[in-house]
């Protein structure tokens, strides 16, 4: 087992970002090795990525869909959620809802994974 130096020096040359960071730490903390960190970050990156994608889909939704509409679209989300789609559809990035939640920036892009991926969300993009 490594020592909580070597931990925090691992972690701090993989990355310069403190959410990552804190991220790192409590996976760290929650039994995982050092050796799975690179990886874990690569998922945190797909991650990133999906929210990215997310918000393009929520753009074209918005610009096609009327405000009734889009309220039927997120009503079968969590308050959670729903508070999330609106953010983005405000404009806001992950990074300013964060801020604005007061929760790290790698829970809104993990919720904002759990919406993608949500079977209503999904039969919306084949429509």
């Amino acid at each position: 087992m490594m020592e909580t130096n070597q931990v925090q020096y691992l972690i701090n040359v993989l990355t310069l970002d403190e959410d990552y960071r804190q991220e790192l730490w409590v996976y760290y903390l929650n039994g995982n090795s050092p050796n799975t960190f690179l990886s874990y970050l690569d998922k945190l990156n797909q991650t990133q990525k999906e929210s990215e994608l997310f918000n393009q889909a929520l753009w074209q939704l918005t610009s096609s869909s009327s405000y009734s509409s889009i309220l039927d679209i997120i009503s079968d989300f969590s308050e959670f959620e729903k508070s999330l789609i609106i953010l983005m559809i405000l404009g806001l990035t992950p990074s300013a809802i964060a801020d604005y939640k007061s929760i790290s920036e790698i829970r809104v892009q993990q919720a904002i994974s759990v919406i993608r991926y949500n079977p209503f969300w999904e039969s919306l993009k084949r429509e």
